[in-house]
């Protein structure tokens, strides 16, 4: 009776309460990888988004403790490395972790203005995060030309 149970248990998890769930923050980044076609290049996307392999990974991660920033700076890198990129597409990425984008968070505002302009660049970013006295993102393993 108790495997039935279990067995019961796992069925009611699997079919009702992880396709509510919908896709991990990570699960989501790698959907999104796919959709442009970057899956196989991961060095191209974390070297634009001016992270360290090792953040990447563990971006990548199922178990990932990467914050929005973290992925909202990797999407950079995706349209860097894409050339195309839209505000809906990165909206959808970071619901899956839980975050949203606030246009009354100045940093947030310059994020989607940036994206809908197609200013992909990191270092452009943080140089309009700093116009704004915005946290910057921390760039890894690039310089600035």
């Amino acid at each position: 009776m108790e495997d039935e149970d279990e067995g019961s248990g796992q069925r009611i998890v699997k079919n009702f309460i992880m396709p509510k769930l919908g896709l991990s923050l990570s699960g989501a980044l790698r959907k999104l990888l796919k959709e442009k076609e970057l899956l196989d290049k991961p060095s191209e996307v974390y070297l634009r988004a001016g992270v360290s392999r090792q953040m990447f990974h563990n971006a990548m991660s199922y178990r990932s403790k990467a914050g929005k920033r973290t992925f909202v700076q990797l999407a950079f890198g995706i349209g860097a490395a894409c050339g195309d990129l839209a505000v809906d597409e990165v909206e959808d990425l970071l619901r899956a972790g839980g975050y949203v984008f606030s246009p009354s968070d100045p940093s947030d505002a310059i994020f989607m203005r940036c994206i809908k302009d197609h200013v992909f660049n990191v270092f452009k970013v943080n140089d309009l995060l700093h116009a704004h006295d915005c946290p910057l993102f921390e760039i890894h393993g690039i310089r600035r030309h």
